[in-house]
């Protein structure tokens, strides 16, 4: 409020009122945004600096380019040994033959992966590597035997779980997402900490799910995001991740569907754009 004297002594007050007090316009609040690195750094063998899954790329994933954490692809042994493997054969990239289910793991632990001098790692050690640098990791479980046409048991996956994360504290297993697109395995895990996430390709689906508490929240591939979709996404107010991100257009994309995670095979440039 302004006070003046005109030249014949009257005075008139001035009154000044900041636009933004008229503006109805809400700010926009973006949720915060966990960048995933795909199998470490890159799920593609054109685009990786180490092979995924490996060790050395999850190293690589959070030290040099400084990813929130790494998503990794985990699967079962026949003793129960939890291990990063992606693909539904061995054969061919690895000297061994059949599915990762039909081995005890002392037979493969010295597997050397995508025919390179880089091993194959437990889920152990990939915890590990994520404890000690208080990073994040998303655990994206392929519980399907390809060579016998079934499921490993849901609940010695379980246990097998249970073990690994029985001695870790609570505010590292709070960070710890587990995804699949089973179920009945999601309905199998008793751990109550980390958060269950369900892959679909069918967001109403995925919806029902989350309401039955199958999971907290939905995993979805970027290229079945339609606007009907992200409509009933935001209607549902449910978190979810995006994965199959892999150009920089795409990733863009992806960033402007605002989701809470992304699991991108291009961490330095989502992580740049990201903020």
């Amino acid at each position: 409020i302004l006070i003046m004297n005109l030249p014949w002594g009257l005075p008139i007050i001035l009154v000044t009122i900041t636009s933004s007090f008229f503006s109805c316009e809400k700010e926009t609040v973006l949720p915060e945004l966990d960048v995933y690195g795909h199998a470490g750094t890159t799920i593609y063998a054109e685009k990786w600096v180490y092979p995924a899954n490996t060790k050395e790329s999850i190293i690589y994933a959070l030290d040099i380019l400084d990813a929130d954490g790494v998503e990794v692809d985990v699967q079962m042994t026949k003793d129960s040994v939890l291990v990063l493997y992606h693909d539904p054969y061995l054969d061919g990239v690895t000297k061994f033959s059949g599915c990762v289910a039909n081995y005890n793991f002392s037979e493969i632990e010295n597997a050397e992966v995508y025919n390179s001098k880089f091993k194959l790692i437990t889920l152990e050690n990939a915890l590990e590597l994520c404890k000690a640098r208080n990073k994040k990791i998303y655990i994206d479980a392929k519980p399907y035997n390809y060579c016998a046409s079934v499921d490993v048991m849901h609940a010695t996956f379980n246990n097998a779980l249970n073990l690994l994360l029985v001695d870790y504290p609570h505010s590292f297993k709070s960070n710890l997402t587990f995804n699949t697109r089973n179920q009945y395995l999601l309905q199998a895990l008793t751990d109550t900490v980390i958060q269950k996430s369900f892959e679909t390709d069918n967001v109403v689906l995925g919806i029902e799910q989350i309401n039955l508490g199958i999971a907290q929240e939905l995993a979805l591939n970027y290229k079945y995001l339609t606007d009907a979709a992200l409509a009933d996404l935001r209607n549902s107010e449910i978190d979810f991740t995006i994965f199959g991100v892999k150009t920089q257009k795409e990733i863009h994309a992806a960033l402007s569907m605002q989701p809470k995670k992304i699991i991108t095979d291009n961490i330095a440039f989502t992580k740049k754009n990201s903020n």
